[in-house]
């Protein structure tokens, strides 16, 4: 692709009008991750949910639904937020706030297979933090959760151009950023860095959206973040928790850049069972599927 092509389609992301329009509560919700779990304020999540009318319906119907088996109806949003947990809280409410960016016929990806893949990576981005030791496991999980965001701008804004570069992956079963740079010469982790610009988001967690792919460097203060998503999201393209197409990805992996960085940084990553960390990553893509059934129908068990 040339480079006034490129260029163009730069431009089309930087056009404000064209970009998504962050979620209200999403970027407080990221915010509250850097403070420990046990430190966070309920009564201002409670708030926070309280404010938003969909995301407070969201709420309720997923308190009252079979995933908690409750015997009784919730009806306040304090409740839904006790019977949801914390441990489960932030999952689903960044969940409802994503998902709602854009309607699934507007994917040009399946969106059942996105979201898995990213929650299936954030979910595993949260283990290697607590396994390596890293401070923030909770940010961990929202690099996780987020780091493909740029291909819904790319699905969203150049569906033609983004059809064209998915049907090469598929039929090639190459990498999408891969096929991306061939036809489009920009790929997600570049669009996506611009979306979150666009929405100021975190720092550490834009380094995520545009390095996990090792196109450019991030940062040492926030190479460790981008380094445990980077790895999670190969895992998870190891086990087939993709995009719905098979990727032929040849993967050595004590050999590639993240896991070399890890291991640096976190000398214990080393003594990781890595057939005892292969089941777990089984586990991590049903509890993936879980929370994405969960979220897009009422009646998930």
């Amino acid at each position: 692709m040339s480079d006034n092509v490129r260029n163009a389609l730069v431009e089309r992301i930087k056009n404000v009008q064209a970009m998504p329009t962050v979620p209200p509560t999403l970027l407080p919700l990221l915010h509250m991750l850097e403070l420990p779990a046990d430190q966070w304020d309920m009564r201002k999540i409670v708030d926070l949910i309280s404010c938003d009318p969909s995301l407070a319906a969201q709420c309720l119907r997923m308190a009252n639904s079979p995933l908690f088996g409750r015997s009784r109806t919730i009806t306040t949003i304090h409740a839904a937020v006790i019977t949801i947990g914390t441990g489960r809280l932030w999952d689903l409410l960044t969940a409802f706030c994503l998902m709602d960016l854009a309607p699934a016929e507007q994917w040009l990806l399946d969106p059942l297979s996105f979201w898995e893949h990213s929650f299936g990576c954030a979910l595993i981005s949260r283990h290697l933090a607590q396994i390596v030791g890293f401070s923030q496991p909770d940010k961990a999980y929202a690099g996780g959760l987020l780091h493909d965001i740029g291909e819904m701008v790319n699905s969203l804004l150049f569906p033609k151009e983004f059809r064209a570069a998915a049907d090469l992956a598929f039929t090639e079963e190459i990498s999408l950023v891969e096929a991306e740079q061939y036809v489009m010469g920009i790929s997600h982790c570049e669009a996506g860095r611009l979306l979150a610009d666009h929405w100021h988001m975190p720092e550490d967690l834009a380094q995520v959206i545009r390095c996990h792919h090792h196109e450019v460097a991030p940062t040492p203060e926030h190479a460790a973040l981008v380094m445990i998503v980077s790895l999670a999201d190969l895992l998870c393209r190891v086990r087939g928790m993709d995009y719905g197409y098979y990727e032929a990805v040849q993967v050595d992996l004590v050999a590639d850049p993240a896991w070399l960085y890890l291991v640096r940084e976190f000398p214990r990553l080393r003594d990781v069972d890595l057939v005892r960390l292969s089941h777990e990553l089984d586990d991590y893509a049903s509890e993936a599927k879980r929370i994405v059934a969960a979220v897009f129908r009422t009646d998930s068990k």
